[in-house]
């Protein structure tokens, strides 16, 4: 059975707050998909400061999960 991560190229998160939930979510993806070049996660406007501090530890994080695409992915925080 072929997995259902290994033709994706892109994912988008909308509404991201930077939880356990979605980090556990996108590891799975992350690790499973061969051809993954870029995650972007949308946020909300006017979050407040703790929030954006939160994001930004959380992207670092995904940026240091092994991955099964061979190539870098890009990660923007929008």
């Amino acid at each position: 059975m072929q997995c259902i991560f290994h033709h994706l190229k892109v994912i988008e998160i909308y509404g991201a707050i930077g939880c356990l939930n979605e980090l556990k979510l996108l590891e799975i993806v992350m690790k499973n998909s061969m051809v993954l070049e870029k995650i972007v996660i949308w946020t909300t406007f006017g979050m407040p400061f703790d929030r954006k501090e939160r994001l930004i530890s959380f992207c670092q994080t995904l940026l240091r999960i092994p991955r099964g695409a061979s190539s870098d992915i890009a990660v923007l925080l929008i």
